[in-house]
Formats: C-alpha cells, structure tokens, sequence
C-alpha cells in the first residue's frame, strides 16, 4: 500500500506497522501511555491537511507501550512529553500513535478488561483516567469528526 501511494490511516499498532513496513524501528517505550496526555502538533502538523481545524494543543487518548520512529522521508505531525513521535506522514500514509477514534464505552471497557496492568502502574489513577474522560470525551468526538472529514478530503 505504501508504494501504490493510496491515502492510508493507521492508528497505534496501525501507525507502529506503517511505521515498520517504511523501515523504521518500533520500540518498547520507556514507560507506558495508558491515560489522557497533552499532544503537540508540530510546524509541519499545524499546516498538514489532516489536521486543518486543529489546535496546536489538544487533550488525545492513549494506550500504548511501545512507540516507534519515524521513517526516512517521512514528515513528523505530532508529539507529546512521553512519547516523542505521536504522528507522521509518509507520501499520502498517516499514521497516529494516539487514539482520536476511541468513544467513552471503549475506554470504559479497557480499563475494566486490563484493571490488573492498570494497578500494577503506580503512575495512573484509574479514578482520575474515568474523570478525565468525562472531561475530554466531547472536545475529542469534536476534534475526531474534523478529523475525518479532513480524511475524507484527503481521499478525493
């Protein structure tokens, strides 16, 4: 796919794969994303057609332990404190570490089916993670129907 130069999207394991396919290395992080965290567009994120509408700054979902780098050639979109590649661009492949698709019921259930690794990070407070999605959800559903719109005009 990324040779036939067709519009792809990949999320989390989605992007690690695109990532890996371009040559790339994914890495296990240094410690685990598993909750809301501020994430950064960069210049290049600011200007890119997938992210038009956006704020330089935005609360995102994420669930992860291991990252990747960004391939040769490639155009960094997005970043956060933990994890520097969150986002990146490859001809007309993006690829998101973060979770712009994720609904409140989906998170709900992640942390019920994974409560023990969740427990077992002294780093996360579940309680404050469900708070946080109260509090996050609505701008990110906003920010995710923008989101694929943009895509959508990407694939004209």
């Amino acid at each position: 796919m990324l040779k036939q130069e067709k519009p792809l999207l990949g999320i989390c394991l989605g992007a690690q794969l695109i990532a890996k396919a371009a040559g790339a290395k994914v890495l296990t992080g240094h410690r685990k994303e598993l909750e809301w965290y501020d994430l950064h567009l960069t210049k290049e994120g600011t200007v890119d057609q997938l992210f038009k509408g956006f704020p330089k700054r935005f609360k995102a979902f994420q669930w992860h332990g291991d990252t990747f780098e960004i391939p040769k050639g490639a155009v960094k979109l997005a970043s956060s404190e933990i994890f520097p590649n969150q986002a990146f661009r490859l001809g007309n492949a993006y690829a998101l570490q973060f979770h712009i698709e994720v609904m409140e019921d989906t998170i709900n259930e992640w942390m019920a089916e994974y409560n023990e690794e969740l427990e077992s990070l002294d780093y996360i407070d579940a309680e404050e993670t469900r708070t946080d999605t109260k509090r996050y959800m609505g701008n990110l559903n906003a920010l995710a129907d923008r989101f694929y719109e943009n895509f959508i005009g990407i694939l004209r």
